[in-house]
């Protein structure tokens, strides 16, 4: 193995170690800070404040990361990130410390540590994206499905070990051990992290013989529809999380732990199918990512309408072994549209740039672009499912989100309509991302 190869599956083991710590550090406090914030007096909404104010961050500060990497380098905000990360975990122990009688320092303290590990995982999602797909350009489908994968892991895996080290040593335990690890794992990468090819990937305006077109890059079709389904696959993918647990519990009487088994359930059909739909997806001998698209969101129609099931099938309620295979078929229909939605936004090849536009910059453009639109159909999933729940029940929160398959398999089609009727071929004529 060659020097050059070696740097580069290093700095791609890194990559996707500060993506499954960046995940855990998000999801860590959730079985157990509900708790925590009853002891102080408050009541959920400030739990879902703090757990929620991460996402709301990555769609704020990943543009303002993207122009920092101009300076410094894609590499060291990559390094940035992971220190702002691993420190704020493990300064969130600290508030298990302050008297439930002073619940105001408490939110304070609270918010304004996770602030803080907002920031720190914006950094980490936009560099890790950038420099994994920078690396690999003839795998970048692949190798960002695995980051996908990864990430998806990482989310699974943060409750499951908090909860572990919350039956051992309790509340602080959980940040102090995990910040720590984190830490570690921060020091190993500023040691042994790789410098870019060309010995610093900063960049400088003058430098550049030409600005990025970031209007053109946004305003390309094909981009912003992956940005949307992106956002939309997000979306998809919380949907469950606020409704699920009430749904199990109060209809087939599952106990929290069996719930939990529910949802690794869930992540595992995404974390196997993702990789290889990854493998195929953007290959020459592939259809176009439109196509798998609309062939995911299809899939999707059917397995919302049963796993509700639709109140106009008549159907009273579905047996569990039933709504697990439809749970499951979500988990492979996300990879079907989660992936090509990322080839669709990802393949700069198709923008049609110029030669002296620099590339690792339009990469981190979009990175940003796409962590934005993720990270806020993230948010508004489980927002507008715990609205609709609510006053609807699960059977037509379900429904609702097959129609919003429906509308976007129309706008999707419409899109690829457009492009039949320009360029008067079946296919569009454009080097895939993992083309030679």
């Amino acid at each position: 193995m060659t020097k050059k190869r070696f740097n580069r599956n290093l700095s791609l083991i890194f990559c996707l170690a500060s993506q499954f710590f960046n995940c855990v550090a998000i999801s860590v406090p959730s079985p157990f800070l509900p708790r925590e914030t009853e002891l102080h007096g408050l009541s959920s909404l400030t739990t879902g404040i703090m757990l929620g104010i991460v996402d709301f961050e990555n769609c704020l500060f990943s543009f303002m990361w993207n122009k920092i990497a101009v300076r410094i380098g894609m590499r060291n905000v990559l390094k940035i990130g992971n220190l702002i990360t691993s420190l704020s975990t493990a300064l969130f122990a600290s508030v298990h410390f302050i008297p439930h009688a002073q619940s105001t320092t408490f939110v304070m303290a609270g918010l304004a540590i996770r602030f803080l590990l907002g920031i720190g995982s914006s950094a980490c999602w936009t560099s890790s994206l950038t420099i994994a797909g920078s690396l690999f350009l003839e795998e970048s489908v692949w190798v960002l499905s695995i980051l996908a994968a990864l990430g998806g892991v990482g989310m699974v895996s943060g409750p499951a070990i908090g909860s572990a080290l919350f039956t051992v040593g309790g509340f602080w335990l959980v940040f102090v051990v995990c910040g720590g690890v984190m830490c570690v794992s921060c020091i190993t990468m500023f040691i042994w992290l790789p410098n870019s090819d060309k010995g610093n990937d900063a960049i400088s305006k003058k430098d550049q013989s030409q600005d990025v077109p970031y209007g053109k890059i946004l305003c390309n079709p094909r981009t912003l529809i992956g940005l949307i389904v992106g956002m939309f696959s997000a979306s998809c993918w919380t949907c469950i999380d606020p409704i699920l647990e009430p749904q199990l519990r109060t209809e087939y009487g599952l106990t929290e732990d069996k719930t939990a088994l529910v949802f690794l359930l869930l992540s595992g059909t995404f974390f196997v199918s993702s990789p290889i739909v990854g493998r195929f997806v953007g290959k020459p001998y592939c259809m176009d990512s439109i196509f798998v698209v609309i062939i995911g969101l299809g899939i999707a129609v059917g397995s919302f309408l049963l796993a509700g099931p639709c109140p106009l099938f008549k159907i009273e309620k579905l047996e569990l072994w039933m709504l697990l295979v439809c749970l499951s078929i979500l988990g492979l229909t996300n990879s079907l549209i989660y992936v090509p939605a990322q080839d669709l936004t990802f393949n700069i090849s198709n923008l049609e740039l110029p030669e002296n536009v620099d590339r690792t910059l339009v990469r981190g453009f979009l990175s940003s672009c796409w962590v934005t639109f993720y990270s806020f159909g993230f948010g508004i999933g489980m927002v507008f499912s715990g609205s609709v729940a609510q006053y609807t029940g699960w059977a037509w929160t379900m429904t609702s989100y097959a129609g919003g398959c429906v509308l976007f398999i129309v706008i999707v089609s419409i899109v690829k309509v457009r492009e039949i009727l320009l360029l008067g071929v079946c296919k569009p004529k454009y080097e895939t991302l993992n083309s030679s």
